[in-house]
């Protein structure tokens, strides 16, 4: 049996974005390992047919001492599961788990996501870390990028030569599942924002917050409801005592991790994320799926999916006048507007990322790894 590795820094982020393709794998009798910290996500990994293997990875942790044993984890995992190909998402399996499968010359796809932090951030750690890539990349089969903007970034910086680079539909949204619904709204119904992803400043959450206690200075006009991990591993999580605070600004709501997305955005009328920068978000693409319109920043992967006016409002990054304006404009605009809104949305996702060429597009990855040389 063909054994398959797919490994990240959690098992949240393989459950969450990966499930359509690990499914359709192990249902063609693919043996899938899926290589994360483990935690009740790898649990329920485990429930659809994978196997797991545990890892410790840190993305909070400078300490390179630390790094080198998650190299080594790496190696002898690999070692011993002989992977026909791995694929990597996140910082650190990007590197180190690159390292280890070049040394055992197992084909390598890597998955380079909105550059994220690494790239945000000019300190002395992220240069560090674009060294690393720069010397693990080459090894790689493919690497997978998703917003032109990316692609254009690492070709710049030498991560990964024009022939390894290649542009994907992000992760995919599972059309059948992220389906538009009717919404029955009620005379005292108050318009709801929502915002569904990691708990991170770089997402732009300090700023929509502030955003929201202007808003509602008098009167409470909107809701806010916040989804998703704290995820305080990463340097620019937000604590879970700032958010549980969140609680007591008028209107706000954090609700936590939810496994069920489509059931939250049936409570929703617009999706918001003022991101600093992206690759490709899911969730302005389920928020698509189901017919609702979104506000986003004008950043790399939030441009790529939203049309200022046509499915959505852009606003500018790291400014809250600007946010609270299109969050102001939004409500403002007639239902029957906001409807074409999301009508165009879900026409936008239909088109471009259903998740079904998303899983097309890896097994054609995996023959092609099987057939090169």
């Amino acid at each position: 049996m063909n054994t398959i590795v797919f490994s990240s820094n959690s098992s949240w982020y393989l459950f969450n974005f990966k499930i359509g393709t690990l499914k359709n794998l192990i249902k063609q009798n693919f043996k899938v390992v899926c290589i994360c910290p483990e935690d009740e996500y790898s649990f329920k990994l485990k429930a659809i047919g994978c196997d797991h293997e545990d890892i410790d990875i840190s993305s909070k942790s400078k300490n390179p001492f630390k790094d080198l044993k998650i190299l080594l984890k790496y190696f002898f995992i690999y070692k011993r599961l002989k992977p026909n190909i791995c694929f990597h998402y996140t910082v650190k399996p990007n590197i180190y788990g690159t390292l280890a499968a070049a040394i055992l010359n197992i084909k390598i796809v890597n998955n380079i996501t909105g550059l994220g932090t690494t790239f945000i951030h000019k300190d002395f750690v992220s240069y560090i870390v674009q060294f690393l890539y720069l010397i693990s990349q080459p090894f790689a089969f493919k690497v997978l990028c998703q917003n032109n903007d990316d692609f254009e970034l690492i070709l710049k910086l030498g991560i990964a030569k024009k022939d390894q680079l290649k542009l994907v539909p992000g992760s995919g949204v599972n059309i059948k599942k992220f389906s538009p619904f009717e919404r029955i709204k009620l005379n005292d119904h108050i318009y709801t924002f929502m915002y569904i992803g990691r708990m991170l400043a770089d997402k732009g959450l300090r700023e929509l917050i502030s955003a929201m206690q202007k808003i509602n200075k008098n009167k409470i006009i909107c809701k806010l409801d916040l989804y998703g991990p704290d995820d305080s591993d990463n340097i620019s999580a937000i604590s879970l005592d700032e958010l549980n605070h969140w609680n007591s600004v008028p209107g706000v709501s954090y609700h936590g991790i939810t496994d069920n997305p489509h059931l939250a955005l049936q409570k929703a009328d617009c999706v918001i994320l003022p991101s600093y920068r992206e690759g490709m978000p899911r969730s302005l693409l389920e928020a698509g799926a189901m017919g609702l319109p979104s506000i986003a920043t004008n950043v790399p992967g939030c441009r790529h999916i939203i049309q200022h006016n046509v499915n959505g409002i852009l606003c500018e990054p790291k400014s809250i006048q600007s946010l609270e304006q299109a969050m102001l404009l939004m409500i403002n605009i007639p239902d029957k507007d906001q409807k074409i809104m999301g009508q165009r949305a879900r026409d936008i996702v239909l088109r471009d990322f259903s998740e079904q060429k998303l899983i097309d597009l890896t097994l054609n990855l995996i023959k092609n790894a099987y057939n090169a040389k």
